[in-house]
């Protein structure tokens, strides 16, 4: 590889880290953490439209045992 390649694609890599920290610092809602609801019924609603998360599933199964919801 010649020096004017090496060159290049370190100016590529350097100008994609670049724009991935601008698009970073301009949507930083993208690190955050979504909220999870506290009530059952907003639980509910949570663990349907994200079945993948386990904490939420199982807080809303042991708050369903408590509660007397039908």
């Amino acid at each position: 590889m010649t020096r004017y390649r090496r060159q290049f694609v370190l100016v590529l890599v350097a100008t994609g880290a670049a724009l991935l920290l601008a698009y970073f610092l301009t949507h930083p809602e993208i690190a955050r953490d979504p909220v999870v609801p506290k009530d059952l019924n907003a639980l509910a609603k949570w663990v349907n439209t994200h079945p993948a998360d386990v904490i939420a599933a199982s807080a809303l199964s042991d708050a369903a045992l408590d509660s007397n919801l039908p």
